[in-house]
């Protein structure tokens, strides 16, 4: 698979989870990050890209819509404060979590 073929299956909702799990191996930033932004990406999956190198993978997973609140816990603690930020404005971020990282900023 091209590297194009491989951002378009990731950034498509209807690819099956199967897939998306293969893909979250991917050595391409590009590619990891279009994936963490598929709201339907299995959630072991967005708990892998939550650790990425690339702040921009872990941001397209602090975006997410169906990242769920203990990964979003694990990205409270991230360095990077545009992170910190995505996930104080996220629904599914537990209260006392926002309220947190909403008097850091």
């Amino acid at each position: 698979m091209t590297s194009y073929e491989k951002v378009e299956t990731a950034s498509n909702p209807y690819t099956p989870s199967p897939v998306l799990e293969k893909l979250a191996s991917d050595a391409e930033w590009d590619v990891l990050f279009v994936l963490s932004r598929n709201p339907n990406t299995p959630v072991a999956v967005l708990e892998k890209l939550a650790g990425d190198k690339s702040s921009s993978v872990r941001g397209g997973v602090a975006n997410n819509p169906n990242t769920p609140a203990a990964v979003l816990e694990k990205l409270a603690r991230d360095e990077n404060d545009y992170i910190r930020r995505k996930v104080a404005r996220h629904p599914n971020t537990p209260p006392e979590i926002q309220t947190l990282l909403l008097l850091e900023e």
